[in-house]
């Protein structure tokens, strides 16, 4: 026979283990979060899961090689060869044309697209070892490098021009282009991501206004994000907002450029995403007691097992009296 004391507390243990139940529904986050992204920024910085093709044949109106290993290129009416030093730049005349090759992104390799501050020029860098751009060269270009004076030379039918990583500088690829047909660059195809981030190099004048400090920013212009563990629901990004996110996997569905800004569609599963600014961000990893309540069929159900408890356990009082 249990003792009126025992039975006293019965409802008290229920009562916390409600509670308890309740608190961590409301404060435990869920594990991931599923979204889809559609933002307009000036830069993104992404991690390829495996090798991916980037960009496809494009007409160049300008290609610069800021971070590449040092090669060489032969002018083809006199068969002189001359070395190519980072910097480099090449500008096809009126008779003469830059084509850049498609480009090949290597597996678990971190690129980013960043837009310079000459209208229509991108920044591209690749941080992989095997980084490598490819570029034809024909009739007149004006060509600088450095070590040597600027010149126009005539690449005649087309010679082609290779670019590599430069292992002094941690395998890193960098070239600027001014594509002829921004929104033709990139190609349109699925590319799988294990890391992406929305920032910008920025760069300040120190205090004595002897030099400059380099930092980072946010990149966004615009955007929305759609919460799918939460059915959807929308959150604006603003101009300039940080956007902080932790992949387990994406997919970048498209990725396109315009003369001022870059598009970009993605959906993933995050470990976080934080919005805001510096020192005010907000997570948009639910809580389990928010996503219980965006379900209507897991709310019927807990209802119904709520209903059918209530009714066992009358029925259990009634027949014990």
């Amino acid at each position: 026979m249990e003792s009126p004391k025992r039975r006293s507390l019965l409802p008290m243990a229920l009562l916390i283990a409600t509670a308890a139940v309740i608190t961590s529904l409301v404060f435990i986050p869920l594990g991931l979060v599923r979204v889809e992204m559609d933002v307009v920024c000036s830069a993104v910085t992404f991690r390829t899961a495996r090798a991916v093709q980037l960009t496809g044949l494009s007409s160049l109106k300008l290609l610069q090689g800021v971070v590449f290993a040092p090669t060489q290129i032969e002018e083809p009416m006199n068969l002189r060869t001359f070395d190519l030093m980072p910097p480099v730049e090449l500008r096809p005349r009126d008779d003469g044309s830059v084509t850049l090759g498609s480009i090949t992104i290597p597996a678990d390799t971190a690129v980013s697209i960043e837009k310079m501050a000459d209208q229509g020029t991108w920044r591209l860098q690749i941080a992989s070892s095997e980084a490598m751009i490819a570029a034809t060269l024909a009739g007149s270009v004006d060509t600088s490098a450095a070590g040597s004076a600027p010149e126009t030379i005539n690449f005649g039918r087309g010679v082609t021009v290779a670019l590599e990583a430069s292992p002094s500088t941690a395998s890193v690829l960098e070239i600027h282009v001014t594509p002829s047909d921004a929104g033709s660059f990139l190609v349109r195809r699925t590319i799988p991501l294990t890391e992406v981030s929305f920032e910008e190099v920025v760069e300040e004048p120190t205090p004595e206004n002897v030099g400059v400090i380099r930092g980072r920013a946010s990149s966004v212009v615009e955007g929305r994000i759609f919460n799918e563990s939460l059915g959807g629901r929308q959150s604006s990004l603003r101009n300039r907002e940080v956007v902080e996110v932790s992949l387990v996997d994406g997919q970048m569905r498209e990725i396109q450029l315009d003369q001022s800004s870059l598009h970009v569609n993605l959906s993933a599963s995050a470990r976080e995403l934080r919005i805001g600014s510096s020192g005010a961000m907000q997570s948009l990893r639910p809580s389990y007691l928010e996503w219980l309540a965006e379900y209507h069929a897991l709310k019927l159900a807990w209802g119904s097992a709520a209903w059918l408890f209530a009714l066992v356990l009358g029925g259990v009082k009634w027949w014990q009296q």
